[in-house]
């Protein structure tokens, strides 16, 4: 329960940030996965906690490449991979499949409101938030 509360806010939070300056200040991923291992310490002790960070370090790995050619920030990679250090393995990779999707879906309803000749950035931070929504509500947290 306090794990999906968490995940929640710290999306939430960076949604703010990502609309306000373009960037996912780097405390956000940090106190999320602090925070998440915190509750992971507390409800299923250490050695729980070497699978958080090997969820996070997979997910980086995973990411990097989109960095790589400049298709992803790095706050969003550091975003996903703190939120995904609170779900399953299984749920995890169902979050980053959703957030892409979503991402896919807002990219074109920009791009239908804006016209074929688009020169901004586009936001993942509202994506992430639906991503990590629409996998709890999917029960694969």
């Amino acid at each position: 329960m306090y794990t999906d509360l968490i995940l929640l806010c710290a999306a939430a939070l960076a949604v703010v940030f990502d609309l306000k300056t373009s960037k996912i200040p780097n405390i956000i991923p940090f106190f999320t996965f602090a925070a998440l291992c915190l509750n992971e310490l507390l409800q299923a002790g250490m050695v729980s906690m070497f699978f958080l960070f090997a969820r996070a370090l997979l997910i980086c790995a995973l990411l990097f490449p989109f960095f790589a050619v400049s298709s992803l920030g790095a706050g969003d990679i550091k975003l996903m991979a703190a939120l995904s250090a609170g779900l399953s393995s299984r749920g995890a990779l169902l979050f980053l499949f959703i957030s892409f999707l979503w991402g896919a879906a807002l990219g074109v309803l920009l791009i239908a409101r804006e016209g074929s000749d688009i020169r901004q950035a586009v936001h993942l931070a509202p994506a992430i938030l639906l991503g990590i929504s629409t996998t709890l509500l999917l029960g694969a947290g």
